[in-house]
């Protein structure tokens, strides 16, 4: 009789050794080797840096640490120094002033970053006359100024309507050097993961298993299992490479950019599909088996031989009580 799937502890045991070695040994890749590289070779640490001073600098980012705020009034130094202080925390304007517990940063001082940083965008863009269009259609300014006697809810909810439409202005300041060091960032950010993690993954699950007949990694050496096509034949090379890659791609380095809902739903299939296959085995038609039950076959012939000695000993079976 031939068995059809590896229990799904098992195979649990094997991935979280694998996967579990792979990311220990790419977290160290990436601190050790992968970051130093983009500092050296693609300013990684100096655009973000750069990035952060142009948020402070823009009057719409502070740091705060609940007793003093670090802002565009102070120098460079001040201002990375306090990215590194594990004290201090990086606000936007508008919840830097939601916060309660400190009335030094209230509607006035909301108005006053706002006030700052377009004048820094209309020194660029003079004819943009957004703000402005903002304070003459509403009643709490005159002449530009606030008048008094306004109601602090009332100069909440203009400061609050500005805000929250003031990303494209905040993007477009200083030439669109923000949106461009962001995109710079990210897609270094991606080659740091892709290749620090990219590396043991491939290792462990395409390397290691094309090394061996039974298609194992480490951790499926460990639990006994191995790797065969539909026919209970051991997986081929090409098949292998397709497991491993899909796997590699689709369900790690997609997860580690999809907070791991990849792997949830590859768990999900094995949980709920009646062989035990996962993702990576859906795609290259694979299973995986607990080798202490069956022995896969080296070839199709030896599976079309087994069928054929399983079916005469079922029809014997059949015919005995009328022999």
């Amino acid at each position: 009789m031939l068995t059809t799937k590896a229990s799904v502890f098992k195979r649990g045991i094997a991935f979280i050794f694998d996967v579990g070695l792979s990311l220990l040994i790419g977290l160290l890749l990436q601190i050790l080797v992968a970051t130093p590289i983009a500092n050296n070779s693609f300013d990684y640490q100096t655009n973000q840096d750069n990035l952060l001073l142009e948020r402070v600098k823009s009057g719409l980012f502070y740091f705060y640490d609940g007793n003093d705020v670090v802002s565009y009034l102070d120098d460079e130094d001040t201002i990375l120094s306090s990215n590194n202080d594990n004290n201090f925390s990086l606000y936007n304007l508008q919840n830097l002033v939601y916060l309660k517990d400190d009335d030094n940063y209230d509607n006035r001082f909301y108005l006053t970053g706002l006030d700052y940083f377009f004048s820094l965008y209309n020194s660029e863009y003079p004819d943009d006359t957004f703000y402005q269009d903002m304070k003459d259609s509403s009643s709490l300014f005159k002449d530009g100024e606030l008048i008094e006697g306004y109601e602090e809810s009332e100069l909440l909810t203009f400061l609050d309507s500005v805000f929250n439409r003031i990303s494209p202005y905040f993007e477009r300041l200083n030439d669109n050097i923000i949106p461009n060091l962001s995109m710079s960032i990210s897609v270094t950010r991606i080659v740091i993961t892709i290749s620090s993690y990219g590396i043991p993954l491939t290792i462990f699950y395409l390397i290691v298993p094309l090394c061996n007949k039974n298609r194992k990694t480490f951790g499926k050496m460990i639990m006994n299992l191995g790797v065969v096509n539909k026919y209970y034949v051991r997986a081929s090379i090409l098949q292998t490479i397709t497991r491993g890659l899909s796997f590699i791609i689709l369900e790690m380095l997609l997860s580690l950019m999809l907070l791991g809902l990849p792997l949830v739903i590859s768990f999900l299939i094995v949980y709920f599909n009646r062989d035990g296959k996962s993702l990576h085995d859906l795609i290259s038609f694979t299973m995986v088996l607990d080798l202490k039950e069956f022995t896969p076959f080296d070839n199709i012939e030896e599976y079309n031989k087994f069928i054929k000695d399983e079916k005469d000993v079922r029809d014997r079976s059949l015919r005995r009580p009328y022999e």
